[in-house]
């Protein structure tokens, strides 16, 4: 048998009667291995969604809308082409965008609402690439598109909302109110952007939903010459973006998600490095009399060096092993979770390179961090054993210790850097987790120490044994004290942040003196709307219009434009105005504020026949969007004014329905009224439950891996703890201490780590939420830390904490005393 086959088998013997505290490395190993890989794959998959050539981010070269219509009217498509001819632009095709799609199936009532609808010419889109259609390899999109209320549907949408091939549904757009027949043609795989929640359909559809020729207000075009092109469409009144612009703000995006995530998986094999360091230190500590008796037949310290780094390669490799298969099923979640709280399409791929370099990280990442305890130990002297002193390992000196300290770093930070991309970003997020690693364990330790000192238990022995160990463990608990800190502080902000949502929709959701229906129809539908109500009972309502002009602007300076709405309402809940008061001056109009145009100031209103009419601006308003459905930011004026101007396009309807009847009337109503969108309020307003929900999962995921990171350290330090001090155990199993006095004891000492990190971490979010309060009274309404989230917190932190503790310090209590005092494993 060779040395190096007798050193590999010496070293499977060793760890396969290391028992307990091997298990509870591999699994620290395990936890690095798992979360690096977990992050690798979900940053892999963002990447594919957000790291692509500009033009296929949109589907052309640059995109464009008109700087002050809101429509592209044929005079406007006339410049296209003489751009096209001079060629300016390559190709272009139009689209008819809205963000206020909604659709329901025809036996429902229950809206839903998509982020995008886009109305587009199936011939010409994209200009770039393609509109991935899952089997649609023999019909293209004209065939997909041909009829009017031919619909394609994003993948997103489809698994939401369990979605088939020839579903019908009913489609309306709530700027203008009107119901469309639909039918689902395709399902969408990728769209140019990658991004979901999204319907497409023909221009000739987009004209029914809006129920005028004035759909199109997007351009897609291709050219040769950016610069030149964005010069010459700015010139004929275009608002261009450049798809390179936009390209280089998405990669920005995938940059910081990818450092963030990779950054988080470095975090977790830095905690994985400092169980396997501190499991290594005690377990090699304990057989410096072995290292001795090695010594004396003849081994010299390479050679052990060469054993004891066999064991901890083997060690890191299973434990490495584990971690990739886990890391790959949680990866698979992650990505899940992700896609819900967002609009990406993201799809998860098993990408077999980030594994097995997790796996190489992981091996290294465990020798490296033994070898320091590996190189102590090796250094015991023989001459100790022989002279029958205790054998212990000399210290290293400081030259050596530097030097040693240099070559652990290297390869560490080399390995960090294939993971980061970058040799800088690695040396930055090792800086930064060592930097805040000591912060916060400074702090951290700091407080354990006062704890420990001033906690009053003299007259309770276990309890004041409990402080005095804890006290003389140094710095084994701190580690543990660190991350489960980080848990429990993000735990909270996302249980904040998730029952604040969930406090807004329920507010929503009670009975209130308010509207909590409303019906959008075309203006000319007024005399079946208000019957419709009349049959349900209902004579309390109110009526607000919205009609479009062509464009609106200061007299003063034509190239400041505002948005070309009018919007007359009879029920002013929920506007604050400044300026004259409401109906002080009925030939004046209001501006939204964020457009700060002074009092005063006269407007040009250009309606879709080419008449000018001005109006005064008297004031301007602020809109709560909580109590106003859709609020158009348009010009706000009186009723009568707005009709002597020009008619309204569309109604709104408002009414209050007690609670117990508002989803039967809403159903009765949308069947009374097939050419009119019933929408109950409550229902509208309790849509974002779902993703709130799914963002609140996928925190909890994140802060569960870092209490994961506090369990596993804590274990390694309950389990290093049993090991130091098994002669003091047994001492006090000999004086009459029973087994569960000891168990009593670990758990006092390590309750104190789990509640004081939940304490500091509920104490920091109290305080930030405190912070954000007096910059802002409506978050600190909202952003609230009840006491049952608190007492919730604490009781679960408290619970991990002890179950850690019994589960790992159970079988290593039951030991004899007889078996201790002899020594004998």
């Amino acid at each position: 048998m060779t040395r190096l086959n007798f050193f590999l088998h010496t070293a499977l013997e060793h760890l396969r009667h290391g028992g307990q505290r091997i298990g509870v490395a591999v699994l620290c190993v395990a936890f690095g291995v798992m979360s690096l890989v977990a992050m690798t794959l979900l940053s892999s998959s963002l990447e594919r969604m957000l790291v692509e050539t500009p033009h296929d981010l949109i589907g052309a070269d640059i995109s464009m809308d008109r700087s002050a219509e809101d429509a592209i009217l044929p005079e406007h498509i006339e410049g296209l082409d003489e751009l096209v001819k001079d060629g300016v632009l390559g190709k272009y095709t139009l689209v008819a965008y809205t963000s206020s799609l909604t659709f329901h199936l025809p036996d429902s009532g229950e809206l839903r609402f998509p982020n995008e609808g886009i109305g587009i010419d199936p011939a010409a889109y994209p200009p770039i690439g393609a509109l991935s259609v899952e089997g649609s390899e023999s019909a293209g999109l004209p065939t997909l598109l041909a009829e009017v209320g031919d619909v394609l549907v994003s993948r997103d949408l489809a698994l939401e909302y369990h979605l088939a091939l020839g579903d019908s549904l009913v489609l309306a757009d709530l700027n203008a109110g009107k119901p469309l027949p639909a039918r689902i043609r395709g399902i969408i795989t990728d769209t140019p952007n990658h991004k979901g929640s999204k319907l497409y359909y023909s221009l000739e559809t987009a004209a029914q939903l809006e129920g005028s020729d004035r759909s199109l207000n997007t351009v897609l075009a291709t050219t040769a010459d950016s610069e030149a092109a964005e010069s010459s469409l700015k010139a004929l009144g275009w608002r261009v973006f450049m798809a390179n612009d936009l390209a280089e703000a998405d990669e920005f995006v995938q940059d910081l998600f990818a450092t963030l995530l990779n950054g988080a998986g470095v975090l977790g094999l830095l905690v994985s490095g400092v169980g396997i360091a501190n499991t290594m230190q005690v377990l090699l500590r304990r057989r410096q009399r072995e290292v001795a008796v090695w010594k004396s037949l003849g081994y010299r310290s390479s050679d052990l060096m060469v054993l004891f780094a066999l064991e901890a390669g083997i060690l890191g490799l299973v434990g490495s092993l584990l971690g990739a298969g886990l890391g790959v099923a949680v990866s698979y979640g992650l990505v899940d979770l992700f896609s819900r709280t967002s609009t990406m399409l993201i799809r998860w791929v098993l990408a077999p390179e980030p594994v097995l370099l997790a796996v190489l990280v992981g091996v290294t990442t465990t020798v490296v961090f033994a070898l320091w305890a590996i190189v102590s130990t090796s250094r015991v002297s023989p001459v100790t054993l022989l002279r029958g002193q205790s054998a212990s390992a000399a210290q290293l000196p400081r030259f050596q210790s530097g030097l040693l300290f240099v070559l652990l770093a290297v390869p560490f930070t080399a390995v960090i850097s294939l993971i980061m991309g970058s040799f800088l970003k690695a040396v930055g997020v090792l800086a930064g987790a060592l930097v805040g690693l000591a912060v916060l364990g400074g702090l951290l330790g700091g407080l354990l120490w006062l704890v420990t000192r001033l906690l009053p238990l003299h007259g309770l022995p276990l309890l004041n044994m409990a402080r005095g160990n804890l006290a003389r463990r140094g710095l084994a608990p701190v580690f543990a004290l660190v991350a489960l800190f980080v848990g429990v502080t993000a735990l909270t902000l996302a249980s904040v942040v998730t029952q604040s949502a969930y406090r807004v929709i329920d507010s929503v959701t009670l009975e209130t003196q308010g509207p909590n229906l409303t019906i959008l129809a075309p203006a000319e539908q007024a005399k079946q709307v208000t019957a419709a109500l009349d049959k349900q009972g209902i004579e309390d309502e109110s009526v607000n219009y919205s009609t479009r002009v062509r464009a609106i602007h200061l007299a003063t300076d034509s190239q400041q434009v505002l948005s070309p709405v009018l919007t007359a309402r009879t029920d002013l809940s929920g506007y604050t105005f400044t300026g004259a008061d409401w109906g002080s001056k009925p030939d004046g109009v209001y501006t939204p504020e964020m457009d700060k145009i002074p009092e005063g100031s006269l407007l040009k209103v250009e309606l879709w026949d080419g008449t000018i009419r001005d109006l005064p601006v008297v004031g301007s308003y602020r809109v709560d969007t909580e109590q106003v459905l859709a609020p158009e930011q348009g010009i706000l004026l009186p009723v009568e004014l707005s009709q002597s101007i020009a008619p309204a396009d569309q109604a709104q309807y408002w009414a209050h329905i007690p609670a117990a009847r508002l989803a039967a009337a809403a159903g009765e109503l949308g069947g009374l009224l097939p050419n009119a969108t019933v929408i109950n309020l409550v229902a509208y307003s309790a849509r974002f439950t779902a993703m709130y929900h799914n963002l609140f999962l996928f925190a909890i995921s994140m802060a569960g891996l870092a209490i994961l990171a506090g369990m596993l350290l804590m274990a390694n330090s309950v389990s290093l703890s049993v090991l130091d001090r098994r002669f003091e155990i047994g001492v006090l199993k000999a004086m009459g201490y029973t087994r569960g006095h000891v168990l009593l004891t670990l758990m006092v000492e390590y309750a104190l780590v789990g509640l004081l990190a939940a304490g500091a971490g509920l104490a920091v979010v109290k305080g930030f939420l405190w912070l954000a309060g007096l910059r802002n009274e409506v978050l600190a309404s909202l952003m609230v830390l009840t006491p049952e989230v608190a007492g919730g917190i604490l009781l679960f932190t408290l619970c991990i904490t002890l179950f850690t503790v019994l589960a790992v310090a159970w079988k290593s209590t039951q030991v004899s005393p007889l078996v201790v005092l002899n020594d004998r494993e």
